[in-house]
């Protein structure tokens, strides 16, 4: 899992590891290490550079993926 931006901050961490079957469970596991439900909420998904909602639940995570945790950010 890689954060950045907000969600960076709220984890307090670049990166880590998980080993979550789903999304689902991933998120699970997230929220229980780390006090970001506000900023989760707002943020997008990446699996494997692969836009996922956070509402698909059950999408299979696949072993070794990598995850990006992107919070809405401007820039130009």
């Amino acid at each position: 899992m890689r954060y950045w931006a907000a969600a960076r901050a709220a984890a307090k961490r670049a990166d880590e590891e998980f080993e979550a079957p789903t999304v689902g469970a991933l998120l699970t596991e997230i929220r229980g290490r780390h006090d970001i439900d506000r900023v989760l909420a707002s943020c997008s998904l990446l699996v494997d550079g692969v836009s996922v909602r956070r509402e698909d639940s059950e999408f299979a995570l696949p072993s070794g993926a990598v995850i990006d945790l992107l919070p809405p950010f401007a820039g130009g």
